[in-house]
């Protein structure tokens, strides 16, 4: 790969402890195909799971997944938490901010599958040189930020750690993964299924450079499209004062505005709580 990706996905079996490494350059034209840390998700879930699989059982699987850009200077980039949904018992995953995409490429992979289950707590420790699954006796019951604290204090401020508070632990169908300080993987119950395969945390501590092909190439572009988006008033101005509430028209047009506890996707009174 000429660059953006590693090539390297890690499988851990949280159950006995055993992980293998895939090469998925050797199939890359077919892997290209679903793009980014979704895509891979959306993959390795739909081969590896079925119409009956529990998402609570331990043939569920739990993908941590980086896209192209994650840890390269381009902005945005994230990490996608994907699994099978407690809450609806279908696809489901999200997108979260923090340095755990990048950590998790500077250990030398574009995700980590998680797959099993465990009785006692456990969190998984992954290195350029080590992945190991360490006693967590001492971070259960503790909510999730409070167990990240504890664990930079254990491995040094320069990792990047998601963790389960104990919504996760108890499998409150909603529960979150949280990433650094507070930045959530929302919604789906991605909290639920990892506290379900008896995983408190994960923590990431890679130092690598993430290759990319053509760095002052990147760099280039980068600054044409800042000078764009700098030039846009409805770009720039707008969304920097308001934020997402931005886009609150555009979702009330498609149907897809959160209503009600997303029973509906459209909202009568739209019009008169939008920002554009």
């Amino acid at each position: 790969m000429k660059g953006g990706y590693i090539g390297k996905i890690l499988v851990v079996d949280v159950g006995d402890g055993s992980y293998k490494v895939i090469d998925w350059t050797t199939e890359k034209d077919e892997w290209l195909k679903f793009i980014g840390g979704r895509g891979f998700g959306a993959k390795m879930i739909w081969e590896h799971t079925g119409k009956y699989t529990d998402p609570l059982g331990p043939e569920n699987i739990l993908v941590l997944a980086a896209g192209p850009l994650t840890g390269l200077p381009v902005p945005g980039p994230r990490i996608s938490v994907c699994s099978l949904s407690p809450l609806t018992g279908i696809w489901g995953d999200s997108a979260v901010g923090g340095y755990a995409g990048l950590k998790l490429k500077q250990c030398g992979y574009d995700a980590v599958v998680i797959k099993g289950w465990r009785k006692k707590f456990a969190y998984l420790y992954v290195s350029d040189d080590c992945v190991e699954l360490r006693d967590a006796s001492h971070i259960v019951g503790k909510g999730s930020i409070e167990a990240q604290e504890e664990l930079r204090k254990e491995h040094g401020s320069g990792v990047a750690t998601l963790t389960i508070g104990p919504a996760g632990e108890n499998l409150v169908l909603f529960a979150c993964v949280t990433s650094d300080y507070g930045r959530q993987s929302g919604r789906t119950g991605t909290g639920a299924v990892m506290g379900s395969k008896g995983l408190k945390a994960v923590v990431f501590d890679g130092d690598a450079e993430v290759p990319v092909a053509d760095r002052e190439g990147l760099l280039r572009l980068l600054e044409e499209a800042k000078e764009r988006i700098i030039e846009n008033r409805e770009l720039f101005g707008q969304f920097s004062r308001y934020g997402t509430m931005m886009t609150l028209d555009w979702a009330q047009d498609v149907a897809c505005l959160p209503t009600r506890n997303f029973a509906e996707s459209v909202f009568e009174g739209a019009e008169g709580i939008s920002a554009s």
